[in-house]
């Protein structure tokens, strides 16, 4: 990234394909964070629709558009050449990521600030499905590219990373898990400091671009196998892949229902919000 980087500026990074519907809500939950002494946003949209800028713009509220730049994807179409071209235009020196039909939950960026402050340089939150009350809380412990793959939960729209270990890494020509294959080579760099904010601090809505089970798996045995890794190491990462999936969407739900009120917090959250 050759952009002078500011500091206390949270560059918040929204590839945008066609949820003009919901752009607007994605970006308010981003103006109501309440922000640290210190701190403020930006908001880059990677234009990856065949939208123009002014229609974008016409969805969007007045304050919206003050914060907001929309930049076009003049490279390989997908979120991850609209989320490359929009870091590449980013001044801040805090990185975050959100999608467009996703949305935060108050207090996402305060809290991620604190653990930064403290010492980390990437940093996970906790999300939800939209429509459900259970919680995905992320890895309390993350320190090496294999601890990332073995623990897909890490969902974009809660990440929050420094300018300085994201460098010139960017994400991969790969339509899906480009994602998770960037966080992974991150967790795989000497300085990587891993840092767990442990609440829900997005609400995660699955689009129409989100591959069903069977396409996941296949497209993360492509992410795997990018890295030198061993027989027994490809093993372990599949095998807890596949246990997560099972227990995320046929065990939890079951808990979920059976207990209800082991999720009233997570309630909260999403309540205050919306």
């Amino acid at each position: 990234m050759s952009v002078v980087k500011e500091p206390g500026l949270v560059s918040v990074i929204i590839p945008f394909y066609r949820e003009i519907d919901l752009i607007e809500r994605t970006v308010q939950s981003v103006l109501s964070q309440e922000m640290p002494l210190g701190y403020s946003c930006e908001v880059i949209i990677g234009n990856d629709s065949s939208l123009s800028e002014e229609q974008i713009r016409s969805a969007l509220s007045d304050d919206s558009n003050m914060v907001t730049r929309i930049v076009g994807n003049t490279g390989k179409k997908g979120p991850g050449g609209a989320r490359n071209v929009a870091m590449k235009a980013s001044k801040g020196s805090l990185i975050a990521f959100l999608d467009a039909d996703d949305y935060w939950l108050p207090g996402k960026l305060s809290g991620q600030i604190r653990l930064i402050q403290d010492g980390s340089n990437f940093v996970v939150g906790g999300y939800q499905y939209e429509g459900r009350e259970q919680a995905t809380m992320p890895q309390q412990k993350i320190s090496s590219t294999i601890d990332m793959l073995c623990n897909t939960s890490v969902n974009t729209s809660t990440i929050l990373v420094t300018a300085d270990l994201l460098g010139e890494h960017c994400f991969k020509d790969i339509m899906f898990s480009q994602d998770t294959d960037l966080w992974a080579r991150l967790a795989g760099l000497s300085g990587f400091r891993y840092g767990a904010y442990n609440k829900p601090c997005a609400i995660y809505t699955p689009s129409r671009r989100t591959a069903n089970k069977r396409e996941q798996l296949v497209k993360f045995y492509h992410v795997v196998s990018g890295f030198d890794l061993s027989i027994r190491e490809n093993i372990v990462i599949f095998v807890r892949y596949i246990i997560r999936g099972i227990y995320n969407y046929y065990y939890k739900p079951m808990l979920v229902r059976i207990f209800p009120e082991k999720n009233s917090v997570v309630a909260k959250y999403r309540n205050d919000f919306v």
